[in-house]
């Protein structure tokens, strides 16, 4: 099934689990998306959420040169923080189980990105022409790695695993 997952539209109450990967940061309301997760989960149901999420108080220039262009870049709707997400399932009757920041091993990934962006740029002539090329709008996210790369170094991107129960 292809669903709006901030009106799915599916019965209330009625699924053992909810799992969102890398999608909740997409959801142009993510608050919203928290509360039709609750609606559709039975009491005792499972919501686990892994998502990029901001510092809890990211410096002003860290969110005007980091996150606010990494949201552009990569199409999210925003970097929610974790106390954010924790007010979010408590106002839905949703426990929280466990937070699991692996921010410290997602941000190797990026490094390795880094890496093979740099190498490819300077080795591969078509990439450096596609790089250039005004007409290729997806290369933004490209232009995006090195800046996720530094957010993770400086702390001021985060990767969680946020894991609840339906009360």
């Amino acid at each position: 099934m292809v669903r709006n997952w901030l009106e799915s539209g599916l019965p209330d109450r009625h699924f053992d689990a909810v799992v969102a990967i890398e999608s909740a940061s997409h959801m142009p309301d993510q608050q919203a998306f928290i509360i039709e997760c609750a609606r559709v989960l039975k009491p005792g149901g499972r919501l686990v959420i892994a998502a990029w999420l901001s510092s809890e108080s990211p410096a002003s220039w860290e969110v005007e040169h980091l996150l606010r262009p990494i949201c552009d870049e990569g199409r999210l709707a925003g970097l929610p923080t974790e106390s954010e997400y924790r007010q979010w399932l408590e106002a839905e009757d949703l426990r929280l189980l466990l937070f699991d920041d692996l921010s410290r091993d997602v941000r190797r990934t990026w490094s390795v990105c880094a890496r093979r962006v740099c190498i490819r740029l300077l080795e591969d002539p078509d990439a450096r022409s596609y790089m250039l090329d005004a007409a290729r709008t997806e290369r933004v996210f490209a232009l995006a790695v090195g800046r996720i790369w530094l957010a993770y170094r400086l702390g001021a991107l985060r990767y969680g695993v946020l894991t609840a129960t339906r009360n």
